[in-house]
C-alpha cells in the first residue's frame, strides 16, 4: 500500500463517527455544505434516530431543522454538546417564549385556541398577525383583526402587526461558555403584495452596522441562558428594526436552514465546523478568508419528489427539495440589488414564475394553487 493511501486510511479510521438527524431526503444532504473531510457521517430521520439505542449513539450528533434539534434535545438534553430541551420547548411554543422572556415582551400578544374568535377590544381596528403556536417556516401566518375567526389547530398567538416597511433582520450567532458572538446578519425580504410571505434572504444586511442589533442579540441570548441553561450552540434570532426600537420577532435554536448552501461563501463560517467547535467548548473561527461576499437565497415555493441542482451560471443555481425550491446567487462583485434582479430574471426564464408563491390573503390561506412548473436540468447538472 502506498504511503499516501495508508495515511488516508489511517485518517478514516481515526475520524470520529458522526450522526446527522434531519427530515431531509438523502439526495438533499449534498446541498447542506457538509465539510468534505467528514467522511464518517451517517444521516438518519427523526424516527430512525429515536430507534437507535442510546449506547450506540456517537458522541458527535448534528441536526438540521427544528424537528431534528427538538428530537435530539428532548431525548438527550446534552447541554454541553449544544442540545437543550428547555430551549427547544421554549422556542417551539411562541406564546411561552413571549411570556417568559422579558426581551420579547415589547410586542403586544395574546393566546387563542384553534377555531376561536380574536378578541382585541381595546383597539378593534388594529392590524394583527396570527401565528400557529407550534409553527415553523412562517407556515400558516396570516393577518387578522378584532373579531376575525381563527382556523382550527393547536392554538394561535396573535401579535401586534409590525408595519411592512419596518426592516426584518435575522442574526445567526453562538454562545460558548460566557462568550456570545455573531456569525451572520441577513435581511428577511417579503413580497410587497403578500407581506407575510418570504421572498428572499439577502446578505449582508442593510442594517449590518447597526450596533443596537448586536447588543439586542447578546441581551436575548444571555436571557435564554439564564432561563434554559443553554450553551455551546448556534442560536438564530429574528428582529424588527422599528425606528428607535429593536423588537424580537422570534427565536430559533439552530442555524438558518435555507442559508446552508452559501453560508461559508458569504460570511466565511462553515456552520457545521462552527457547531463542532462549540461542542468542544471552543469559539468558532472563519474558514473562508475571502469573505464577505454578497448573497441571495430566493424562495420559489414549488414542491418536488426528487432533489437536484440546476446551474444557471457559475455563481447562480437552484435547488429542488421535497418541500421547497430555492435559487442561490453569490458574488464578490455584484451587490444584493443586482443579484436580486438577475435571480428574478433567471428563475422566471427557467420555469420558476416569480408570482407562483403562497398567498395567505387578509384573513387566512386563500387556497390559491401553485402553478405546476418543470425545470429543464442541463446534463452537466444532473
Amino acid at each position: 500500500m502506498k504511503s499516501g493511501t495508508m495515511a488516508q486510511s489511517s485518517a478514516l479510521q481515526t475520524e470520529a463517527s458522526k450522526l446527522l438527524v434531519t427530515p431531509f431526503l438523502d439526495s438533499a444532504i449534498q446541498l447542506l455544505g457538509l465539510p468534505k473531510e467528514w467522511t464518517n457521517i451517517r444521516t438518519v430521520s427523526v424516527e430512525e434516530f429515536e430507534a437507535i439505542p442510546e449506547a450506540e449513539l456517537p458522541e458527535e450528533i448534528y441536526t438540521c431543522a427544528d424537528v431534528g434539534y427538538n428530537a435530539v434535545s428532548n431525548r438527550l438534553n446534552t447541554v454541553d454538546k449544544g442540545f437543550c430541551a428547555k430551549l427547544a420547548n421554549l422556542c417551539y411554543d411562541k406564546y411561552e417564549a413571549r411570556s417568559q422572556l422579558k426581551s420579547l415582551q415589547s410586542v403586544g400578544f395574546k393566546k387563542f385556541p384553534g377555531g376561536a374568535t380574536v378578541e382585541w377590544p381595546d383597539d378593534p381596528e388594529l392590524k394583527l398577525i396570527a401565528k400557529p403556536l407550534e409553527g415553523t417556516a412562517s407556515a400558516g401566518v396570516h393577518v387578522v383583526r378584532h373579531g376575525s375567526k381563527l382556523p382550527e389547530g393547536h392554538g394561535w398567538i396573535v401579535e401586534r402587526y409590525i408595519p411592512d416597511d419596518v426592516p426584518r433582520v435575522g442574526v445567526d450567532g453562538w454562545i460558548c461558555g460566557d462568550e456570545i458572538g455573531i456569525l451572520v446578519m441577513y435581511d428577511n425580504n417579503y413580497y410587497k403584495d403578500s407581506p407575510t410571505t418570504f421572498h428572499t434572504l439577502s446578505y449582508p444586511s442593510k442594517n449590518e452596522k447597526d450596533t443596537r442589533i448586536r447588543e439586542k442579540y447578546i441581551e436575548v441570548v444571555r436571557e435564554l441562558k439564564e432561563i434554559t441553561g443553554c450553551n455551546n450552540q448556534i442560536i438564530d434570532v429574528e428582529f424588527f428594526v422599528d425606528g428607535d426600537e429593536i423588537l424580537v420577532q422570534e427565536i430559533n435554536p439552530r442555524t438558518t436552514v435555507p442559508w446552508f448552501p452559501i453560508y461559508e461563501q458569504t460570511c466565511g463560517f462553515n456552520p457545521w465546523l462552527v457547531e463542532q467547535s462549540l461542542k468542544q467548548g471552543r469559539p468558532p473561527v472563519k474558514t473562508d478568508k475571502q469573505t464577505p461576499r454578497y448573497g441571495i437565497c430566493r424562495y420559489n415555493y414549488h414542491q418536488h419528489d426528487k432533489s437536484h441542482i440546476t446551474y444557471y451560471t457559475p455563481y447562480m443555481w437552484s435547488t429542488l427539495t421535497r418541500h421547497w425550491s430555492y435559487t442561490f446567487a453569490v458574488s464578490a462583485v455584484k451587490d444584493v440589488a443586482a443579484l436580486t434582479k438577475e435571480v428574478e430574471e433567471v428563475t422566471a426564464a427557467n420555469g420558476l414564475d416569480p408570482e407562483a408563491y403562497r398567498d395567505w390573503g387578509e384573513f387566512g390561506p386563500s387556497g390559491r394553487p401553485l402553478k405546476k412548473q418543470k425545470l429543464i436540468v442541463p446534463p452537466y447538472a444532473k
